[in-house]
């Protein structure tokens, strides 16, 4: 004969112990366990959280490739995934995450570029912020180099290995008064530099004192001008500061001529001081 089950507590106690799953899951009457929604702790997502228990009452925050990991066998740590990419505390009430000093993102699966003050912006509000990917194909990022058929990325079918961090590490791009790069016209350096873009080249100019033009890059090795890898072409400029006859003050981009020289550049010479003190 066909039994009918008259009452829930004849297969379990309708996860009551479990405060109903919190409303945020379906109860297992028979295993008497919650099966959670999205972002509650549904089953794919704790794979990647410890979860303190299984009521669905926190949320879960959003994962990523973890920056540092447990390595297992044939895997790289990166390949782990985790909450916060392991770089930020999840925040259970809201499901966000709070990513540490120079993590950012909503899974913090992000370098933060430097110089993000309060009052500039990121950069020192002198650059602008580039991911590994968008700065192999810049052609003014610094190191110079060229950017013929160049990139550093993966497919979305591929599980990166080398290129892991292709979105997540990033660098500054510093703003330029003058064109930077190696083409005709353009400079070996921006006028902003440094990794926060904080410190300001001064204005360029050939030595006067040489027969040699300093500031013609034609055929010049990047790899001898920070570490680049191609060569000058024609009509390209060496960025040479105060022309090589003062100081620069690297905070103002002002120069401090030597005894003699003179204008923005130093590139003027004052021939009657010269000839009284030789």
């Amino acid at each position: 004969p066909e039994t009918v089950i008259s009452s829930a507590t004849i297969v379990g106690d309708g996860c009551n112990s479990l405060n109903f799953c919190n409303g945020h899951g379906t109860c297992d009457y028979c295993l008497n366990r919650c099966e959670c929604y999205e972002n509650y702790g549904a089953p794919y997502e704790a794979m990647y959280r410890q979860l303190s228990d299984w009521t669905c009452e926190e949320k879960s925050c959003p994962y990523g490739p973890a920056w540092g990991a447990m390595p297992k066998p044939n895997e790289s740590p990166h390949g782990t995934i985790a909450e916060c990419s392991n770089a930020g505390l999840c925040k259970r009430t809201t499901g966000k995450c709070s990513c540490f000093a120079g993590f950012e993102g909503s899974a913090c699966e992000r370098k933060s570029c430097p110089g993000n003050k309060a009052d500039t912006g990121v950069c020192s509000g002198h650059g602008s912020c580039a991911t590994i990917t968008e700065l192999a194909t810049l052609s003014d990022a610094l190191p110079l180099s060229s950017n013929l058929n160049r990139s550093y990325d993966f497919t979305a079918a591929e599980f990166p290995t080398n290129t892991w961090d292709a979105y997540r590490l990033t660098a500054c791009v510093c703003d330029s008064s003058w064109p930077v790069g190696l083409d005709q016209g353009e400079s070996d350096k921006s006028e902003w530099f440094g990794p926060d873009c904080s410190l300001r080249h001064c204005p360029s100019g050939d030595d006067p004192m040489t027969r040699r033009d300093e500031t013609d890059c034609y055929n010049v090795s990047t790899s001898t001008l920070l570490g680049g890898s191609a060569l000058g072409k024609n009509g390209s400029k060496c960025h040479i500061d105060c022309s090589n006859r003062g100081i620069c003050d690297y905070e103002t981009g002002i120069c401090n001529c030597f005894n003699g020289f003179g204008g923005p550049a130093c590139n003027k010479v004052n021939v009657l001081y010269l000839s009284t003190t030789q």
